[in-house]
């Protein structure tokens, strides 16, 4: 029985003894693989130390002053960044396991295991190495981590950063691993679409409605594209993958760039310009310097400066926000909310990046690709809605330029036809007193028939009566004929095309087109302020859409006409074009940034109602010539 219990003692004694090996050399804050594996963080039991002066492993194990994460929070400068934890595996079997980063790429990133005071290299990414040579072909850093049954090894892990950013360590398993990185691909890809969804819908708005605002939106929308495919490893993993240096320093790059974007989409949004201008001035200040230091951290590095930039500017867009909000400006609230989520998530990143490491940075990639959403909805809903309100407000302006120019076609037309009346009424008049003067002729006839001698006084008063009528008859012929003159309109055409080319002749010189006039007649009747408005139009629509060569105002008789002719060696249009641009609010897209597309309307709208025949020929890339018909009246005044 005694040797039955002492045997039963030693078994126990046995089984006991790994657990007690286990329990001597187990510490406290040891990771335990098995236990995290579920991809959690294990920032409580990770030490770090920012590192001042840049040394190795061996120094950094002799003379680091390593404390728990976020401990140290204030940390503006560091050559290399140091992490230090241990890992356990207390099963009964190898593990191979990974330590996920948080993030896609680094400037260096090595891991050491360290055994006493022996370190060995077990880990290393540097800045040149392509995206092959990567352990795991993820757009994600991971550190692959293998420990035997039952043990227990202390981790170092070297890291310099771009501007301090930290690492966001997780122990993932493989399985985990697979499953997190098809959500992640899944997430990721409905930002991608997102974000593709607002450029091509801005882009084709820009294209159908050009301003500079949305111009410099789309810019915006391209540069969150590109920054947000850096940020998620997309990039490197197809773009770039064999430029490991040019991948680290297109971080900072497009981060400038897309800041200049948004600063300019901010400062044109509101027509700062012209209402603000000394914040307009700030604000282009601001995207300069963005810009500049962007680009001049590809050969220094300036990303403190570029982060610090965003800080001072980043209240710049909610000044404007609520500059616009108090002058009750169209989407003034949309933006103003956007802003200020823009604001905030951007202050986020720029904390870390600056050392102040809060312990949302494993989130944080993910927290600002979701605002980011949010914000292109806010941005481009007020976006939307200004262009909205601005297209209705310039669609009443320019209808309200329609009805005047049909306005006064038609006051014109009631006075040519008033003047028409007046001239129907003098040569009735001038008909009726040249019928008079017949029986007038005939009694002077007859007078002198009668024999001089009998009758002399009442001969002499007929004839004083006679000869007062035909006085009165030749002065309402002479007023009759004059009223017929000054109805007719004849006017010099020197009179009516030298203001017109005192008028026009600037805006050929600043084009550095050639402008002449060749008149082929003296005088011509016409209705000289409808002319002028057809002539106007005309050359300046001749002037926009020409580039190189010149224009020239003819003005040429025709058998009972005169025709005015506008050539251009302009970009030509098509016949369907011809017809099109017939219609209001009609341009060619290349060049819808100047005029509101009114030009041949108003000169068709004016020609009809003047009785003039409008015409047009052109051919494209060659130039167009428009013909304008006037009816000349074929009675003369002399008939009179």
């Amino acid at each position: 029985m005694k040797s039955t219990l002492q045997c039963c003692f030693l078994l126990a004694l046995c089984g006991l003894c790994p657990l007690i090996s286990w329990a001597q050399v187990w510490p406290e804050n040891a990771i335990n693989l098995v236990a995290n594996s579920d991809g959690r963080p294990v920032v409580a039991d990770v030490k770090y130390w920012p590192d001042p002066d840049g040394l190795n492993p061996e120094q950094v194990i002799e003379r680091g002053r390593f404390r728990t994460v976020g401990s140290d929070k204030f940390s503006f400068y560091a050559k290399k960044h140091w992490y230090s934890l241990r890992l356990s595996n207390p099963s009964d079997s190898a593990v191979h396991y990974f330590l996920a980063t948080g993030l896609p790429s680094t400037p260096l990133l090595k891991a050491y295991w360290v055994d006493g005071g022996t370190v060995v290299e077990h880990f290393s990414s540097l800045a040149s190495d392509p995206f092959a040579a990567r352990p795991l072909v993820y757009p994600l850093l991971f550190i692959p981590v293998k420990l035997p049954a039952y043990s227990s090894k202390k981790l170092l892990i070297e890291h310099q950063s771009l501007a301090n950013y930290p690492l966001a360590l997780r122990v993932v398993s493989a399985e985990v691993l697979q499953e997190k990185m098809s959500f992640f691909t899944l997430v990721r890809g409905i930002v991608f679409g997102a974000l593709f969804v607002f450029f091509i819908l801005f882009v084709a708005q820009a294209c159908s409605t050009p301003s500079s605002a949305l111009i410099y939106y789309c810019c915006y929308i391209a540069g969150l594209i590109l920054l947000v495919g850096q940020v998620f490893g997309y990039n490197f993993t197809y773009l770039w993958p064999t430029s490991g240096n040019f991948n680290q320093l297109f971080t900072p790059l497009i981060t400038g760039i897309t800041y200049s974007f948004y600063y300019l989409f901010s400062a044109h949004l509101f027509n700062l310009r012209e209402q603000f201008n000394t914040l307009y001035r700030v604000t282009i200040l601001l995207a300069v310097l963005a810009f500049l230091l962007a680009v001049a951290n590809v050969a220094l590095d300036v990303f403190w400066l570029l982060a610090a930039l965003a800080l001072l500017g980043l209240p710049v867009p909610i000044v404007i926000a609520v500059w616009a909000r108090r002058k009750q400006l169209t989407s003034a609230n949309l933006f103003l909310a956007g802003s200020i989520l823009h604001c905030s998530l951007s202050y986020l990143l720029a904390l870390e990046c600056l050392g102040v490491h809060l312990g949302y940075s494993y989130y944080l990639f993910s927290l600002l690709s979701a605002g980011q959403i949010l914000d292109l909805g806010l941005f481009s809903t007020a976006l939307l809605r200004q262009a909205s309100h601005l297209r209705k407000a310039l669609y009443d302006q320019l209808e309200q330029r329609v009805s005047d120019a049909e306005t006064l076609a038609s006051a014109e037309k009631e006075r040519a036809m008033m003047l028409a009346s007046r001239q129907a009424e003098a040569l009735s008049l001038a008909t009726a007193t040249h019928d008079l003067n017949q029986p007038l002729a005939a009694i002077r006839f007859a007078l002198a028939l009668v024999d001089d001698q009998k009758n002399t006084g009442a001969k002499e008063h007929i004839v004083k009566t006679l000869n007062y009528t035909e006085e009165l008859l030749k002065s309402m012929t002479k007023h009759g004929k004059d009223d017929y003159e000054h109805a007719r309109q004849q006017v010099a055409a020197q009179q009516v095309f030298v203001q017109v080319q005192k008028r026009q002749s600037e805006l050929f010189k600043q084009k550095g087109l050639a402008f002449r006039i060749h008149m082929g007649v003296a005088e011509f009747e016409c209705m000289p302020v409808i002319l002028q408005r057809i002539v106007d139009n005309l050359l300046v629509n001749a002037a926009r859409y020409t580039s190189r060569g010149g224009v020239l105002l003819s003005v040429r008789r025709r058998a009972g006409a005169v025709l005015v002719q506008v050539w251009d060696t302009g970009s030509g249009m098509t016949p369907a074009q011809v017809e099109r641009f017939k219609q209001p609010f009609t341009q060619e897209n290349s060049q819808s940034l100047q005029g509101f597309g009114l030009g041949l309307f108003i000169v068709k709208t004016l020609a009809e109602k003047a009785g003039y025949s409008l015409s047009i020929r052109s051919e494209l890339g060659r130039g167009s010539c428009v013909s304008v018909l006037l009816p000349q009246h074929a009675a003369k005044s002399s008939h009179l």
